[in-house]
């Protein structure tokens, strides 16, 4: 949890906001991981879009920090 929580900049309690247990915080993680492999995979333009995802997440991330 302190690795997950370290990456996207939130207490452990601000992450525990958004989710109700730490088996939904893998759960999603691991979706996010499976999206991600999925994309990598499939053509070059997606990788941009990927790219973009993960900055779009970070921000998403860091404005949570800030409620």
């Amino acid at each position: 949890m302190k690795d997950i929580c370290d990456s996207c900049g939130l207490s452990r309690d601000g992450l525990y906001r958004h989710f109700l247990s730490t088996k939904e915080v893998f759960i999603a993680e691991n979706n996010f991981h499976n999206m991600h492999e999925v994309m990598k995979s499939a053509n070059p333009i997606l990788e941009i879009v990927d790219y973009h995802a993960k900055l779009l997440l970070h921000e998403y991330f860091k404005l949570l920090m800030h409620y």
